[in-house]
């Protein structure tokens, strides 16, 4: 937990749990806007039909688990989704940042939903993880860094509320 910067341990041999700020919240999804596109750039001249229809496949399961309800499966399909990529750049140290920054994200999202419980945003059925794939699909980098840069501005702006809740 410390490698994840989810706890910290003090010269006085005390650990505090992080407590997450708005800054976090900028930092953190900042870092993953540019993770995830240099992983979409690694990647983009090298994807196949099978790959596509891997994201898809998932994109699919994280709208069967937002109609039944399901936050725990649509939360764990969307960091599958996400993490897809970022495997599939075979780039170990982006991966490994990429993680981290992942487990410090399903903090803020624990309290996104603490302050909203029904925590699907309304954007996710118009299809954040259709339209990645479609743009990758297309080899429109800059539509994959705008898509990126859009979605985790609204995921952002969604975590701060529920940091002030």
């Amino acid at each position: 937990m410390e490698q994840e910067r989810l706890v910290t341990t003090r010269a006085n041999r005390r650990s505090y749990v992080w407590n997450p700020t708005q800054d976090d919240v900028d930092e953190i999804l900042s870092l993953r806007v540019q993770l995830e596109s240099l992983a979409a750039e690694l990647v983009i001249q090298e994807l196949t039909e099978q790959d596509y229809a891997e994201l898809e496949g998932i994109a699919n399961w994280i709208m069967q688990s937002i109609d039944a309800g399901d936050l725990l499966q649509r939360i764990h399909q969307d960091r599958r989704f996400h993490e897809y990529l970022c495997r599939r750049a075979n780039h170990s140290r982006l991966f490994e940042w990429w993680q981290q920054i992942m487990s410090q994200w399903e903090v803020l999202l624990y309290h996104r939903l603490e302050h909203d419980p029904s925590g699907i945003p309304s954007s996710v059925p118009e299809g954040d993880h259709y339209a990645i794939p479609e743009a990758l699909k297309a080899q429109d980098l800059k539509e994959v860094t705008r898509l990126h840069r859009l979605i985790n501005q609204r995921v952002g702006m969604e975590m701060k509320t529920g940091l002030k809740g």
